[in-house]
């Protein structure tokens, strides 16, 4: 009987989930063959037709000395990466979790396992960061199967090139590009980030935070000195005039005092529930506590403008039953819809859920039309 030699292949295996996911990893793959001789890079949508999958794939993960799991924004939370990347650390293998995208709350235990291991990220706006990270991978590699990488500074400008281009592909665009630098910013807050965000045709919606005070501080953070364009179609503003934002106001009135006919440079409008009209009775549980209040913050806001008649022209009162809550920052729409009760008064909209899109989309073409049909109904403030 002869002796049978038993090889052992230097294995790693390459998880992904979901189409942006798989198209990046398979570059990867291609990149990292192009480094290293002598270790299989298996990735499952490599498998010749008429293959036994499941039998393959098993046999691949058992035995891969490392995981490389591709992980975007959409498939975060994915069960067959986690199955993966545990299957071959049951075995005995590195787990290297891939990041293709920034992931706001990485750093939740609760349910991303994969945070124990360190991550390798790929920063589209700092390649030599992102190329650094990279070649520690490459490093590590080397380290465990004892191989020398080759060629890196030649294959890394051909791989950035690639990959810059399947994430500027349209249909794996989640967020227009105009709220992306926004919702980067929510996604940072630890407000909003224990309800990850999910995304919808260009909406990044967010499960819980609306009329929050991040939201808000946010919000005016992101108009003040930069920005051109601020409405509010709210209905008491309390959280604008709690006091929070007399940078604000100071910003509005050294504005006006300019030799113009209005605000240079700027479109702010606010628009308030008018305390006199009729839908006070059915705007809120209690209505005299909404009365009170309303009353309140427009002393409040009349006591900001200061006269101001330049700055009042851009308060206004409004009558209709408000049925969705629209804010608009330059080219961003904040949105939420509140609920109602079965008598038609409605929930309270604080910390309920919002999305955040672009005023040039469709639904955001749809929020400005509807801003500017209420404003022009409105009245001044007197």
């Amino acid at each position: 009987m002869s002796n049978i030699e038993i090889i052992e292949k230097n294995i790693v295996f390459m998880s992904w989930s979901k189409p942006k996911s798989k198209e990046l990893t398979e570059e990867l793959k291609l990149f990292l063959e192009r480094l290293f001789s002598d270790i299989e890079f298996f990735i499952s949508s490599g498998m010749q037709k008429g293959e036994l999958a499941d039998v393959n794939i098993h046999d691949k993960l058992i035995n891969s000395q490392m995981c490389l799991v591709g992980i975007t924004k959409e498939n975060i939370k994915s069960p067959w990466l986690m199955y993966e990347a545990g299957a071959v650390f049951g075995s005995g293998g590195i787990i290297v979790p891939i990041h293709w995208e920034y992931i706001a709350d990485w750093h939740s235990w609760i349910d991303k396992p994969l945070i124990r291991n360190v991550q390798v990220k790929f920063i589209k706006h700092n390649l030599i960061k992102s190329k650094n990270e990279f070649k520690m991978l490459a490093g590590s590699i080397e380290e465990k199967f004892n191989i020398r990488y080759r060629n890196f500074e030649n294959e890394w400008a051909k791989f950035v090139e690639k990959i810059i281009l399947i994430m500027g592909k349209e249909e794996y665009s989640q967020i227009d590009a105009s709220c992306e630098e926004f919702v980067n910013k929510l996604s940072k807050r630890k407000t909003f980030v224990l309800d990850n965000p999910y995304y919808n045709k260009g909406s990044t919606h967010f499960l819980s935070g609306f009329e929050s005070f991040d939201l808000y501080q946010l919000i005016i953070e992101e108009f003040l000195f930069a920005g051109k364009r601020l409405w509010i179609y709210g209905r008491k503003n309390m959280k604008l005039f709690s006091g929070s934002y007399s940078n604000f106001f100071k910003y509005l009135l050294e504005k006006t005092s300019l030799e113009h006919s209005g605000i240079s440079g700027i479109d702010f409008r606010c628009l308030f529930l008018d305390p006199n009209s009729n839908e006070v009775e059915t705007a809120h549980l209690n209505t005299q506590i909404l009365k009170l209040e309303l009353e309140s913050t427009i002393l409040r806001a009349k006591n900001e403008i200061k006269n101001n008649d330049r700055l009042k022209k851009c308060f206004r009162l409004y009558e209709n039953k408000r049925d969705e809550i629209i804010i608009r920052i330059d080219d961003i729409i904040i949105y939420s819809k509140p609920l109602f009760y079965a008598d038609g008064r409605p929930s309270l909209s604080t910390n309920s859920n919002f999305k955040v899109l672009s005023a040039n989309s469709d639904f955001g073409k749809y929020c400005v039309e509807k801003f500017e049909e209420i404003w022009q109904n409105a009245s001044e403030m007197k």
